[in-house]
């Protein structure tokens, strides 16, 4: 297999997320905790699961799906932090911005990797 360590280890990255938030959304299922929540978690776990794959297979639609997990992690944050108060606001504010941060320069690797925009490794 030739092919870069990140683009073995971000895949399994991705998995782990897609665990972590699938068990999450499950335990507020149960709990009976606001439906508008768990859908959020729902479409995390999903939208995780398809960036693992795409990022695993090279697919150039890679760049969407994770500026999409992006989208779903933060509006998952402000939905906790201000519309249910399960944080503090200042919280879900900061992890809003790490979030941006860290699904734009992700977004500009992937679009560089696998948009054919330049080609090749960095």
């Amino acid at each position: 297999m030739d092919r870069p360590l990140w683009q073995m280890l971000l895949p399994l990255f991705l998995i782990g997320l897609t665990i972590h938030r699938a068990t999450i959304g499950f335990v507020l299922y149960e709990t009976e905790m606001n439906s508008a929540l768990v859908a959020a978690y729902v479409l995390q776990t999903a939208s995780a699961l398809a960036a693992a794959v795409a990022i695993w297979l090279g697919r150039p639609w890679t760049v969407g799906i994770l500026l999409a997990l992006g989208a779903l992690l933060a509006a998952a944050s402000l939905l906790e932090g201000f519309w249910l108060g399960l944080r503090p606001p200042v919280v879900s504010v900061s992890e809003v911005l790490v979030i941006a941060l860290s699904t734009g320069a992700l977004a500009l690797v992937m679009r560089r990797e696998f948009g054919g925009e330049g080609g090749g490794t960095l």
